[in-house]
């Protein structure tokens, strides 16, 4: 039996979003459930408010089902959405690692690319969400040629020299708010 690599998103993002949504809902419901204490709409805010909450758990448990899977014939990469892609690994290419430079920002965050023959991107992880060091144990599992570029790129640049590497949206220019 082969050893199988998984990775997961930062965990520290899932604190960082339950305290965000926090800090905008529990006013807010806080004011709700004081105004409406004496009347018939208490029960409604109660119920959105066991929404609300119920919606943030699941959200938590999406998150938390969130990975990248290597093992010794192929990559299993679970989505936010909980869609389950497989992927051979005698599909991958090349592997590039990248520092992308978006506008606005003030540093450069990681980018693996895990690509096939015509340069599409079979698994892509982002600095903002998955850890500098699981990118290197996914690019050390992969028995594929890896390019490292020495200098960061912009979006605009990645537009231009490969965009089928990046999401349907960044490829859209006008659709970006950057």
């Amino acid at each position: 039996m082969t050893d199988v690599l998984t990775v997961k998103p930062r965990r520290a993002l899932l604190g960082q979003g339950l305290l965000a949504a926090a800090m905008i809902v529990v006013p807010i419901f806080g004011v709700l459930l004081w105004l409406s204490r004496d009347s018939a709409a208490f029960p409604y805010v109660v119920g959105l408010l066991v929404v609300t909450v119920l919606a943030a758990a699941v959200w938590a448990a999406l998150f938390l089902s969130v990975e990248v899977r290597v093992s010794g014939d192929e990559i299993v990469r679970r989505t936010i959405w909980g869609r389950r892609v497989t992927i051979p690994v005698s599909g991958v290419s090349r592997s590039l690692v990248l520092d992308l430079h978006r506008t606005m920002a003030t540093q450069a965050h990681p980018q693996l690319f895990v690509l096939d023959d015509d340069e599409r991107a079979l698994v892509r992880l982002r600095g903002e969400y998955w850890g500098r060091h699981d990118m290197e144990l996914l690019v050390g599992r992969l028995r594929a040629p890896v390019q490292r570029l020495q200098h960061p790129v912009t979006l605009g640049e990645l537009q231009v020299t490969n965009p089928h590497m990046l999401y349907w949206f960044e490829r859209k220019p006008t659709l970006r708010s950057e």
